[in-house]
């Protein structure tokens, strides 16, 4: 049984043409500076371990609407990597407390960016 030849041709990166022709007519990807607070906001959640859905400014007020889904990991992660403090032994549920303060440490490190 004869091998059938691969011509080089084939072997060479394909050139996107289309992608290469709707780049130089449209212009440059233009990221708009009214998202950078959600982007931060975004990676330090997500850098704890947060899938984060949806990270909006409410428009009149200083409120930020943030969604998000936390797993076991990110609960353990919560209670054994950040110290509870004092006050929050007490607290029904300490899981929310420990969000609650790195939320605010988020929020007061994201302030001074």
């Amino acid at each position: 049984m004869k091998r059938p030849v691969i011509s080089s041709v084939y072997c060479k990166p394909v050139k996107e043409t289309l992608l290469l022709r709707i780049l130089r007519q449209c212009g440059a990807y233009y990221h708009s500076a009214d998202l950078f607070y959600q982007e931060l906001w975004h990676q330090r959640l997500s850098g704890i371990g947060f899938r984060v859905t949806s990270v909006e400014k409410l428009p009149y007020h200083e409120i930020w609407d943030i969604r998000l889904y936390g797993t076991l990991t990110v609960q353990t992660h919560l209670l054994l990597t950040i110290p509870v403090s004092k006050p929050h032994f007490c607290a029904k549920d300490i899981v929310l407390k420990q969000l609650r303060s790195q939320a605010q440490r988020i929020a007061k490190a994201v302030g001074e960016t």
